[in-house]
């Protein structure tokens, strides 16, 4: 069985819809099972941001309290370093384990973090994936019994053509304090406690924003910017807080965007974006999961 490990924290993270975008495709080619582990609920509120988080990621997301009970040793194992960092894989033993990338992986490089926490759990696989994007593969260092992959997670239509018509919004999308224009109706979005649908609004300005616990302004994805360029909105993104040439240049270089200049009212090629930035039947992680499956 193929199984994806999941967590859902108090605050919106791209990790959680990184993985519930994987199982929305691979459940159209094989059998895969999505467990969900969530953080200690303690009040009303905290069991409504369950559910609204469970109904936007998957509703196929089966909510588990203990992992350990879930997998199974022949199990093939998909996961992303920002749940490894959140969730005790200590005592989980499979026949493989994938592992996509997350900003966090940028953020543990610096002090030793990430192999310290990659060490300690590969013994209990017989293979150990790393598929990270160019930025992130370029970061580490070989792994001994790890291989490591060049590879660029996906977006899912299926999740987008879901949410783009429930509700309609004719502002402009911000997530920074620094894009703030009295002239312009605008929403900023920039509370990471708030659950909302962000494929609302009538077009989307991005400008890299600090992260939490920290002022860095790297960018492993920027999936809002990819969405809203598949919805054929009006999308605007500026390039001031770009300190490195993170996940998301690589991401925008694949589809012929510049991310050291600002550019407006951006115009793609939807034929490429859909290519480079969503999922397809011969996408690499398809392929693998199917070896995988037959040894």
């Amino acid at each position: 069985m193929i199984r994806i490990i999941n967590f859902a924290d108090k605050t919106i993270n791209g990790s959680v819809f990184t993985l519930s975008d994987l199982q929305l495709e691979l459940q159209k080619y094989m059998n895969v099972e999505t467990h969900l582990k969530f953080f200690k609920l303690n009040n009303p509120s905290e069991f409504k941001l369950l559910k609204n988080i469970k109904n936007a990621i998957t509703k196929y997301a089966l909510i588990e309290y203990d992992i350990n009970e879930c997998v199974n040793k022949d199990d093939i194992v998909i996961t992303s370093y920002y749940v490894l960092i959140n969730v005790d894989f200590s005592n989980i033993k499979a026949k493989s384990l994938i592992i996509l990338d997350s900003l966090d992986v940028y953020n543990d490089i610096k002090n030793q973090k990430f192999y310290d926490v990659i060490n300690s759990i590969k013994q209990n696989f017989e293979n150990v994936y790393l598929l990270f994007n160019t930025f992130n593969y370029n970061l580490i260092s070989d792994i001994e019994n790890v291989t490591k992959i060049e590879y660029f997670s996906k977006l899912s239509t299926t999740r987008i053509n879901k949410l783009k018509g429930l509700e309609t919004d004719e502002r402009e999308l911000i997530r920074v304090q620094e894009l703030k224009n009295s002239e312009k109706k605008q929403y900023l979005y920039n509370n990471r406690y708030e659950f909302i649908n962000t494929l609302k609004f009538k077009s989307f300005s991005f400008l890299r924003m600090p992260h939490l616990d920290s002022q860095i302004t790297v960018e492993n994805f920027g999936k809002l910017f990819f969405e809203y360029l598949y919805l054929e909105r009006e999308v605007n993104y500026y390039c001031k807080n770009k300190v490195v040439n993170d996940g998301m240049h690589y991401y925008m270089k694949k589809i012929g965007l510049d991310s050291n200049t600002d550019l407006i009212n951006i115009k793609i090629n939807k034929e490429l974006l859909l290519k480079e930035i969503f999922y397809n039947d011969d996408d690499f992680i398809i392929k693998l999961l199917g070896e995988l499956c037959t040894h």
